[in-house]
This record gives structure tokens, sequence and C-alpha cells, in this order.
């Protein structure tokens, strides 16, 4: 917390990483950047959205403070994701499990002019001063850990709340929780582009169309199916309580999807919305040796090759038999070979 002054400080909550694990959890969910990712209209589609376009609404302003802070001290979206993480993972017990299907989240406080800092959370009015109204349980059917929070959702959504986010929160979930590889955008020999809005087309709709061939399949099919539960939300982590309907009127979101050919069979299961995905994905042993995978990338400074495999395979009975404690995980590595000896990289390593 050496980057806020007294006042702030005052606003976070209770628990707290030291910089090593807490920047591993920025780096891999990639939520730190989320201030500048535009967003147009950051309520549309949610029950705060009132069609005003006014740029003095407060819904605007109270997602631009979340944001940079400008009225008062209170924390931004990324100090609360911050805050949410810590809490999860000090217990140090089921620490992936508990990240990904935790309720309980931190949010900021009313100040003088955004009086509504929960709406990304789907809660309104004012919201006390201290850490026992900051710390909310959301309800079971909206809100399940780190892939539900809104600054993950902003940080990996779109600009417009009808653009194909999905394509960016599936691509992440197939990368770094499955440990999947996606073909970059440069490699793609077709038009990569989803067709004019409308108002008879959501973003489902929009990228379903888009990316119906078989030749966008190749990629797309990695990617959709992992992304679209997500549309319960809309680009900048609202709930959503409407979407855009194929008469040109609104109907129910739909967040619902068919996991084929995933490398967990378990998972190779339909799924109502991201709420479900994040419980199934916490309970996959594949989706835990991805997390401690990148555990191990991040504090080597590099990816495992084959001469890993015993670290990885202790880093996962360490946390296993303890567990599933973080700490343990850490210590088997930096005890281990790959973190104590130095070693000539074979051909092609």
């Amino acid at each position: 917390m050496q980057d806020l002054d007294d006042n702030r400080r005052a606003a976070r909550g209770e628990y707290w990483l030291d910089d090593g694990v807490a920047n591993f959890f920025r780096d891999w969910l990639g939520y730190g950047n989320v201030a500048e990712v535009f967003k147009d209209r950051p309520e549309a589609t949610s029950q705060f959205d009132d069609g005003d376009t006014s740029g003095y609404r407060p819904q605007l302003g109270a997602w631009n403070n979340l944001m940079d802070g400008y009225y008062g001290y209170e924390s931004l979206l990324t100090h609360q994701m911050d805050d949410f993480i810590a809490r999860a993972v000090q217990p140090d017990t089921q620490v992936l499990k508990t990240l990904l299907t935790s309720r309980d989240y931190f949010l900021a406080a009313s100040y003088v002019y955004a009086q509504v800092p929960g709406q990304p959370y789907n809660v309104g009015g004012n919201i006390a001063a201290n850490n026992s109204a900051r710390w909310q349980t959301l309800p079971q059917n909206e809100r399940a850990g780190v892939l539900t929070h809104p600054a993950w959702l902003a940080a990996h959504g779109n600009n417009f709340e009808d653009d194909p986010s999905a394509v960016h929160r599936g691509k992440w979930v197939r990368e770094n929780l499955l440990c999947g590889y996606v073909p970059p955008l440069s490699a793609v020999r077709v038009m990569a582009k989803v067709g004019p809005h409308a108002a008879d087309k959501s973003a489902r709709a929009r990228l379903t169309e888009a990316t119906a061939s078989t030749e966008c399949q190749t990629c797309h099919g990695l990617m959709n199916p992992l992304g679209l539960p997500f549309e319960i939300y809309n680009h900048a982590g609202y709930l959503r309580v409407r979407d855009r309907a194929s008469d040109g009127g609104f109907t129910t979101p739909d967040g619902t999807s068919t996991l084929t050919g995933m490398p967990d069979p378990a998972l190779n299961v339909g799924v109502r919305d991201a709420v479900e995905l994040s419980e199934k994905l916490g309970d996959s042993p594949y989706a835990k040796r991805c997390f401690l995978r990148h555990v191990f990338r991040y504090f080597m400074g590099r990816n495992e090759n084959r001469t890993d495999a015993c670290t990885l395979a202790s880093m996962e009975t360490a946390y296993d038999s303890n567990n599933g404690s973080l700490k343990a995980a850490l210590s088997t590595l930096m005890t281990s070979d790959s973190w104590t000896m130095r070693r000539t990289p074979g051909a092609g390593e």
C-alpha cells in the first residue's frame, strides 16, 4: 500500500498480499489496465440504464470515479479486485477454488459527487464508509469469484455493450485456466470483424453470425463457448437485466453454452452462465494444474520445459496435501532444482 496516501489507505480492505504475490494475480488476471479500456455507456442494459446519455449523469460519474478516484478517497475498481483477491488468498485454503467461487466483494463507499459506486456490482443506494458495509456478499446467481468481478470483466471487455467481449473473455479462460493455445490474430487470413451494430442484434448474435463458418470456428470454437457464458454481463461488467432481441425489442440475457472437446472431460457439459462455469472451473483438477503452471512461469520468469516436470508435480502435491495452499506450492517451487540450480538449455529449448 505504499502507493496510497493516508486518506485513501483508510478506505482499503483489511486483507493484503505482499507485492510479489499481489503482482502475480494482477499479471495473471490482467485487470490492472481496466481504466484504459474506454466504455460507452458502462451501465447499458443493466437495471441502472435509464436511457440517459448526458455526460453529467450519475451513472457515468460513479464509473469514472472508480477508474480515477477524482472525487474523494475511496478505492478504485482495481483496488477492490486487489482486496477481493487478498481476502480469498489470505486463509491459504483451496486458493484457486475460493478465487473462482467466493461471493464476498469489497465495494467503495458512497461519496459526494457519485452516490452509486456499487452499480457495477448490481448494488444501488448508499454504502457506508466502514468495512462491514463495504464488504458485501452478493447473490449466488449473480457473481462467483474473480471471473465475474467487474474489474476482470471490464478489462477483458470491448467498448460497446453489443461488442464481442465474449471472444476476449473466452480466450483468457482457454489460455489461462486451461493452458490452451489460440492462434494470434496475425495468423488469421479471413476478415476478423463482426457486422455493423443493429437494434435487433445482441453481442451474442453478432458474434455467432460473424464466426459461423468452418474456417472461423478453427479458432473461435476454442473461445466462443467459454466466452458466451459471460454474456449475462455487459462490456463493463454490469449484470444485464435485458439484451437486444431479434424483433428490435428486448429479451432475457442468455449466458448458456455447451462445452465440448475440453481438456478436462468433466467440463464437457452445458452451463447456464458464467457463475456455473466459474464453479465448474473451481472444481477442475485440470484448471488447478494450469493455475500452478502460471504460478511457475511468473515466479521463474520463463515457461516450463520437460526438465521441470518433477517440480510441477511436486508443486501440485504440496498444494493438494496442504488443502489447496498457495504458500506450500511456492515454497516447493523455491526449494526445487528448477529454482536453485542453473542449467544449460538443451536443443530446441
